[in-house]
């Protein structure tokens, strides 16, 4: 039994899917989103001085996504798991990206280098493209994306690297890695596991050459699983990660936090994280703080603090009247810049065979609505 993916716009992470699988073969689909008006359905509370929304938009789709970023008027989403082989236990995945105008409701179709599965991530670079990287299967390519041009150049990030015993030579792997898009438009990923060993490399993505190398910066300790984040001044912070051992005290990975100046190329050690984190995410980000788990760190103090109460529903229910309609099983939930909600439908299995896909199709009540206040 798998457990629903849930995790709302802006990494805040509320659910986990517990799956794992693989395909051979990139899978393709068809253009098949459909679009469905629903104005007609209202989510109504009188005398709160609540705001009230309506369903104006609703999306069908073939299967499931575990990734989705949402761009203004534009939601982006990615990979995600079309079926599963039920006799084998293998969940095959997809090698699509859409994006869907939530002002037009077009919806525009691409097929990446390799299958993303149920991990993947998407960055929008400053030229107005789209970097995806991570995602099962495609640990060592990124996938640069122009929906002006409908074009995707896949990059390799084999870039040779030895680890510190001289005998393992391996590509960046960037599904472990902890990247963060800088303000000159450039992005860098943090860490690595290279599938025996934690590693301290950065690797550097340069938008105008749209190539990879290998930064002469590193972690002050090895880790994969960190998170990275630029912060208002444009340096980067770097958040716990793991190194494969079991040390959790205040000198293990886990609680490590550093922060990279790309003006001079320092990485600096600050203020221990509280407790033991990796594989997390950031939460809120404002000009002196940022949220990661469940503690906010102050940058001009250089400090941490318990803070689990800000999620992304509180702030909406806070403001919008949220009916069980809306937040009904939590899969994606975003506010956009002219105050739209969209709300994603993970979907379930279907117990009906599929002789295209040789598989049982996870498409079920696989949905994408919009609402819109209502006055």
């Amino acid at each position: 039994m798998y457990k629903m993916l849930k995790i709302m716009s802006f990494l805040v992470f509320i659910g986990l899917l517990n799956s794992c699988g693989s395909s051979s073969d990139p899978v393709s689909t068809s253009d098949s989103v459909s679009n469905t008006d629903g104005s007609n359905e209202n989510n109504s509370s009188v005398g709160n001085g609540k705001i009230d929304l309506s369903l104006s938009a609703t999306y069908q789709f073939p299967y499931i996504f575990r990734s989705a970023f949402v761009d203004e008027d534009n939601v982006i989403l990615v990979g995600g798991q079309i079926g599963r082989k039920s006799t084998e236990d293998v969940n095959i995945f997809s090698n699509k990206i859409i994006k869907i105008n939530l002002l037009t409701g077009v919806s525009s179709e691409l097929t990446l280098s390799e299958n993303r599965g149920n991990d993947a991530k998407i960055y929008k670079l400053v030229n107005g493209k789209y970097l995806v990287t991570s995602g099962f299967q495609t640990a060592s390519y990124i996938d640069v994306v122009d929906f002006t041009t409908n074009n995707v150049k896949s990059i390799s990030t084999d870039l040779n690297i030895t680890d510190s015993t001289g005998q393992n030579i391996t590509p960046f792997y960037v599904d472990s890695s902890a990247p963060a898009v800088l303000d000159s438009g450039d992005m860098m990923f943090f860490g690595f596991y290279n599938g025996l060993y934690a590693m301290k490399e950065v690797m550097l993505f340069n938008y105008n050459d749209e190539n990879v190398t290998l930064s002469p910066v590193e972690l002050g300790m090895a880790r994969y699983g960190a998170v990275a984040h630029k912060l208002a001044d444009n340096r980067v912070i770097i958040v716990g990660g793991w190194d494969g051992s079991t040390n959790s005290d205040e000198n293990s990975s886990q609680r490590r936090v550093e922060i990279y100046n790309p003006s001079d190329g320092s990485i600096n050690r600050v203020a221990n994280y509280p407790a033991p984190i990796s594989f997390s995410s950031v939460k809120k980000v404002e000009n002196d703080a940022i949220w990661v788990g469940d503690y906010k760190y102050t940058v001009s103090q250089d400090t941490w603090e318990y803070d689990s109460i800000f999620t992304l529903v509180k702030e909406l229910s806070a403001n919008y009247n949220i009916s069980t309609d809306i937040t009904l099983y939590g899969a994606y939930l975003t506010t956009l810049s002219n105050g739209k909600i969209v709300t994603f439908f993970g979907g379930n299995e279907s117990s009906v065979y599929s002789d295209t896909i040789q598989a049982y199709p996870v498409n079920l009540q696989a949905t994408l609505r919009v609402f819109t206040p209502s006055n």
